[in-house]
């Protein structure tokens, strides 16, 4: 570094907080100086104290202070420049509009890089990341450990800000994104990439972990909400637009490619890239709501978020229905032991329509005393007139329509399912249970024993484990023009059919139909994290999706992840079911990807051109897990599903461009889920983000899940009797041919 200097440059090391490093380094600089003192070559060497504010940020304005020269060039104390990059650097001030100046820091890894690190992603590390340009360009910001700035243009804007940036080990950052802003603003000059001024960052052991890698993504997102709240959004997140729409598309494709070729870390790199964007997205908007939780030093995501205090207290809950036409609340709400419930929340409704919910205090679990019927009726008056006028839809209705539920070794919720399942009041109906590869006879038992009073029900074994190959056997054995599909930890409503058949005949071109999963239970934490974390469980509000976005359609459409529903609850058009080659079976539960089977079927029957609509008349009641460790399994599941499931259209050739064109909105989006899974977590006062943590390593698992399970799959696929239905939409016809096993 001596070297580069000329008479009359400069050195001054700024050393944070640390009077023996002060010490040491004042030694050092005072040995080079002794062994070339004649030489002009050299400059002038210093090393000085930060009197501001400890970090980066305040050191970097100490630096500034003390500095005389007009150019201020900034060097981590991690970063060995080549010989002429001094020279390289400065260069392009000699265009008076140029105020700054950014360089290329190439990583000096300590150790082997890990092979899962993606090119795209070494901005974690502090280094240049595929993706920057290869040329001399404008740029919004520099990398912070190779720049250089008119100190005119840093006083001008006022210097460092000392509220962002790093702070010791805390892995914070974007303060020089935050002060390129405010430069370019205050003076109209531009900041230019200079690609030959080059140095080595050297990267320790320390930031080649998983752990750090995932706090450090965090971190970002958090550094870009504040820079946002600073600088406006627009400028905050320009640069991060395109890095999203065009670079990170084009590494998970190049991992996924990678990973087909033979580099098994292929895909591992595919994932870091969608999880590293979900995080930090995540932390994104965790810091524009201004209660982010501090990032410890040595711990992860999970250790970060548990030092988030809240002052939330579960309160256990009792659900329920209140029909206003004809009131039958119990007296009490209770536990199933009998201890009552402080607090309610009932589904209101009228002539069988479920109008909203009302959560009601009930003290000493006094249901009659809480005045429900009279604040139900003050609340929906207008709904409830209007529901009382529309109820020809309540009687029995002629379409046969098969009920397909699949189970696996959970004959005791089964029978309640079965039973809830005889007492509708849709009389054309047959009941298909599929047993998918139960390892004991109890669920043959529980089925055989209902049927021998109830024709309706089928007992059906599927040999191959997973759902959907257990819903392709049920599509295979139906015999109605309607097919609806539930779980067997559900009670469905006597109306359930009903509202379904209803919601066909008012839209000629419906193909499919979802419906409101309620809550059966809220005594317990967990099934007040889950009830908090979805919308299908508390949504009364019709919908209709069709393949052209509508005005109250979310921007990613149709591959808005979960808006249309779930697959606990919907039922199809049996033939368009079969047209479109059924369920693929590289996605459900009991595949490598643990979900996403009814997502995905979701948007092929919308790509296809089909309506979908959400009609809450078409109710269950669902009993959520109620075990921290069995919910954290799921959302884990969850997790994966979901990016396992957009895997598969980002590598279909049809759909690639248009996931690609909504991977920032998408990314957002998915970082609300977690934001949802941390606010819930909250409020129902389970371990702070432990379940958000989960379904995050879940995302980071699905891609590597959905290529193992298509791998997996091979060739062995069922041909599909009914011939798929045209479809102008070339995604459609590229995965219909990839549902697995069709009728």
């Amino acid at each position: 570094m001596k070297a580069q200097l000329n008479a009359g440059d400069e050195l001054v090391v700024v050393v944070d907080h640390n009077r023996r490093l002060l010490e040491d380094v004042r030694r050092i600089l005072a040995r080079i100086a002794a062994q070339a003192p004649d030489q002009e070559q050299g400059g002038s060497l210093r090393a000085i104290a930060n009197p501001n504010r400890r970090g980066l940020s305040g050191a970097r304005n100490a630096g500034l202070a003390a500095a005389r020269a007009d150019l201020l060039v900034f060097l981590d104390d991690d970063a060995i420049p080549e010989p002429d990059w001094l020279e390289k650097l400065t260069e392009p001030f000699a265009d008076l509009e140029v105020i700054g100046v950014g360089g290329v820091a190439s990583p000096a890894f300590e150790r082997p890089a890990p092979a899962w690190l993606p090119a795209e992603f070494l901005w974690v590390v502090g280094c240049s990341y595929r993706g920057l340009p290869q040329r001399a360009v404008t740029i919004r910001n520099p990398i912070g450990a190779n720049m250089a700035f008119r100190r005119s243009a840093i006083e001008r804007a006022g210097g460092f800000n000392d509220g962002i940036g790093r702070v010791g080990l805390l892995p914070m950052g974007c303060e020089e994104t935050e002060l390129a802003i405010r430069t370019t603003r205050a003076t109209g000059g531009r900041i230019v990439h200079q690609p030959r001024a080059t140095v080595d960052h050297l990267v320790g052991a320390e930031r080649l972990t998983l752990s750090y890698f995932l706090r450090r993504c965090w971190a970002e997102g958090l550094s870009k909400a504040a820079v946002s709240r600073i600088t406006g959004g627009e400028a905050a997140l320009a640069s991060e637009r395109d890095y999203v729409k065009r670079t990170l598309p084009a590494g998970v494709m190049q991992g996924m490619r990678d990973w087909l070729r033979g580099d098994g870390w292929g895909v591992a790199r595919a994932g870091a890239i969608l999880g590293g964007l979900l995080l930090t997205a995540a932390g994104y908007l965790q810091g524009l709501s201004r209660r982010s939780p501090p990032m410890a030093p040595d711990g992860g995501l999970e250790a970060a978020s548990a030092k988030h205090d809240t002052s939330a207290q579960f309160i256990p809950m009792w659900s329920g229905q209140l029909n206003v036409d004809a009131p039958d609340l119990p007296k009490l709400a209770t536990t199933p032991d009998g201890s009552p419930l402080a607090r309610s929340r009932i589904l209101i409704r009228a002539g069988g329509n479920p109008l909203g919910f009302l959560t009601v205090d009930t003290p000493e679990g006094d249901l009659r005393g809480a005045a429900v019927v009279d604040r139900a009726r003050d609340a929906y008056a207008e709904r409830i007139q209007l529901a009382l006028t529309d109820t020809a839809w309540e009687q029995e209705q002629p379409q046969m329509v098969t009920v397909v539920v699949c189970t696996r070794n959970r004959a005791s919720g089964l029978r309640r399912t079965l039973e809830s399942l005889l007492a509708l009041r849709h009389e054309q109906l047959e009941v298909v249970v599929v047993d998918s590869a139960s390892s004991d006879q109890s669920t043959r038992a529980t089925v055989t024993e209902l049927a021998e009073r109830e024709p309706r029900i089928r007992y059906v074994r599927e040999d191959r484990p997973g759902l959907s190959r257990a819903r392709n056997r049920g599509l295979r054995e139906a015999r109605g023009e309607f097919i609806a599909f539930t779980d067997d930890d559900v009670v469905v409503d006597p109306l359930w059919i009903n509202g379904l058949v209803r919601c066909f005949a008012r839209h000629r071109d419906v193909a499919c139909v979802t419906g409101l999963v309620a809550s059966a239970s809220l005594a317990e934490p967990a099934s007040q994290y889950f009830d908090q974390r979805v919308w299908w469980s508390s949504s009364c509000e019709p919908r209709l999706f069709t393949r052209e976005r509508g005005s109250e359609d979310s921007p990613l459409h149709p591959y808005s992840p979960g808006i249309f529903g779930t697959g606990a609850n919907f039922a199809c058009r049996t033939s368009v079911l079969r047209s479109l080659g059924g369920f693929d079976e590289s996605l459900g539960a009991g595949s490598p990807t643990r979900g996403g089977e009814d997502l995905d079927m979701f948007v092929r029957l919308v790509s296809a051109g089909y309506a979908l609509s959400y009609e809450p008349a078409a109710l269950v009641w669902h009993e959520h897990r109620i075990d921290p460790g069995s919910l954290k399994t799921q959302m884990y599941a969850y997790g994966m599903g979901l990016t396992a499931y957009l895997t598969k259209y980002l590598l279909a050739p049809g759909s690639r461009r248009p996931v690609a064109r909504r991977a920032f909105r998408g990314i957002v989006h998915a970082a609300r889920l977690l934001g949802r899974s941390r606010r819930a977590e909250a409020e129902s006062d389970l371990s702070h983000g432990s379940m958000m943590g989960a379904e995050l390593r879940g995302m980071l698992a699905g891609p590597a899940a959905y290529l193992s399970a298509r791998h997996g799959q091979g060739a062995a696929r069922t041909t599909i009797v009914s011939p798929p239905a045209p479809s102008s939409d070339p995604a459609l016809s590229m995965l219909s041919q990839t549902g697995g096993s069709g009728a």
